[in-house]
């Protein structure tokens, strides 16, 4: 039987394209908006029509910095006066921009409308803009976790844009133009390739009237809708182990497994990726018996976890902690790839509760809720069927699936203290 959670949602799609996805929750004063554009940083050669167009590394990224402007003013100060706030994201694959208020939903809805609609850029604001993006930059360079992600994207991919960072590199964020951010914004910005979702206790079909009233100044202008062109990836990661020095205590370690799995639609590739990621927590969190003797032994510290994300043009499986001993950490993590240790009855079981668990709270979590709507749009998958998809899932398949995956395809990124590179330099 098909599990239905409790909300009313409507869509529609508008005369000038967009899409609209609005979900009620009765009895909520807060309204939460999001629009969503099908473009993030992996976006650097697409397709529209018979024409291709190039991109500079941290395109997206930039121009969703020049965005919060309308009228020749920060919208921030206007939404502020709305009693409304805002903020914006941008992933590998698209970018989001949202408010949110406990107020009237009308002005700042109008608002997000109207500013990532109209596009008020000059050399003055994008040259203003590049010192903080740089700065910005140079934030999550010194972040351990954030170049364990990058370093070991950068080994397992050859071609694959994920390998970039999302923000671009120095060299890149210093030559973005005007001209490249207007590229961009006139390829994927159009209503036309949009979605909208609103997550409001606010009467929905008053809503929808506003929406359409609002969005007849904004006709699409495109003959062609926009497609992203990724290159040929081969199976094989680009090295498989790098190792470099930061400012830490303890050394960070990641194993990065480059997964080749094809699914038919996006909804069987939810369900492999719920099954990759049920496994990996069997085996790498509370759940295996091991795992308190890693504790304990100090193979890993305050930082572990594991995460897989199978997607149409990409899989990988993430295994990375804090640890004293980063060579067995890495032997551990290889040994338990290698054995695909079948998980049992029990542990299936508590884990498959935790994830039912975790889908029916999504409906209690405004922003979660609207950026899994807008991601899902864009897959050509429903977040609500999530339950469903759980439903589907049986110890075996998971079993089976473990047993059948290639996971030999790996790369290691190790982050060690400074002080051991100068004890190195020393004894040389």
């Amino acid at each position: 039987m098909k599990i239905q959670l409790p909300l009313r949602r409507e869509q529609r799609t508008l005369k000038n394209g967009m899409h609209v996805i609005l979900i009620q929750k009765e009895g909520f004063a807060k309204s939460l908006f999001m629009l969503g554009i099908p473009a993030g940083g992996i976006n650097i050669t697409d397709q529209i029509g018979d024409q291709i167009v190039s991109h500079p590394h941290g395109c997206a990224h930039y121009l969703e910095h020049q965005m919060f402007r309308l009228n020749g003013q920060d919208v921030t100060y206007a939404l502020a006066q709305a009693q409304a706030k805002t903020n914006a994201a941008t992933g590998y694959d698209e970018t989001s921009y949202f408010v949110w208020t406990n107020a009237s939903p009308y002005e700042p809805l109008k608002l997000l409308i109207d500013f990532v609609q109209t596009l008020e850029i000059t050399p003055e604001t994008v040259e203003k803009e590049r010192g903080i993006i740089l700065s910005e930059y140079s934030q999550y360079d010194q972040e351990p976790e954030s170049r364990l992600l990058i370093e070991t994207f950068k080994s397992m991919y050859h071609n694959h844009p994920m390998r970039e960072e999302i923000l671009g590199t120095p060299e890149d964020i210093s030559k973005i133009s005007v001209e490249d951010l207007e590229q961009f914004y006139q390829t994927w910005y159009d209503p036309a390739q949009l979605v909208l979702v609103g997550v409001t206790g606010h009467d929905l079909d008053d809503l929808f009237d506003f929406i359409e009233q609002q969005e007849e100044n904004y006709p699409s202008k495109v003959q062609h809708l926009a497609k992203r062109i990724l290159p040929s990836e081969p199976c094989e990661v680009l090295q498989q182990s790098k190792t470099l020095h930061m400012d830490i205590d303890l050394p960070y370690t990641c194993v990065g497994v480059k997964l080749d799995v094809h699914a038919e639609d996006a909804w069987h590739y939810v369900r492999d990726d719920y099954m990759m990621n049920l496994w990996l927590n069997s085996r790498f969190e509370s759940m295996n018996p091991e795992f308190q003797n890693w504790i304990d032994s100090h193979l890993i510290g305050g930082l572990c976890g594991a995460e897989a994300d199978l997607a149409k043009d990409h899989g990988y499986i993430l295994i990375y902690a804090q640890t004293n001993d980063p060579d067995r950490f890495i032997q551990v993590v290889k040994e338990e790839l290698k054995a695909k240790t079948p998980i049992s009855k029990e542990v299936f079981e508590s884990l498959l509760i935790r994830e039912k668990a975790s889908s029916i709270r999504l409906c209690e979590r405004f922003e979660a809720l609207a950026s899994q709507s807008v991601g899902g749009y864009f897959k050509g998958y429903d977040p609500l069927e999530d339950l469903n998809v759980l439903e589907s899932i049986h110890l075996e398949d998971v079993n089976a699936f473990i047993q059948n995956l290639n996971m030999e395809q790996m790369s290691t990124t190790t982050i060690l203290p400074l002080e051991s590179l100068n004890q190195d330099e020393a004894n040389d």
